[in-house]
C-alpha cells in the first residue's frame, strides 16, 4: 500500500491529461499508486491492472 502525495496525485494527473484525460487530482490516486509501486517493485509479464475513478 502507497499513500500518495499532492505531487505523486499530480504528476499522474498530468500524466493522464497527456493522454487526453481530464480527471480531477483525486482521481489520479490508482495511477499514482500503481506508479509508486512500480519504481519499487518492477512490473513485468503479463498483468493486468485497472484503475477506477469518479
Amino acid at each position: 500500500m502507497h499513500a500518495a502525495t499532492d505531487d505523486e496525485l499530480l504528476a499522474a494527473q498530468a500524466l493522464l491529461t497527456g493522454y487526453g484525460v481530464q480527471p480531477i487530482a483525486a482521481a489520479s490516486a490508482g495511477l499514482a499508486g500503481l506508479l509508486a509501486h512500480a519504481r519499487t517493485t518492477p512490473v513485468s509479464g503479463n498483468q493486468i491492472v485497472v484503475l477506477t475513478g469518479r
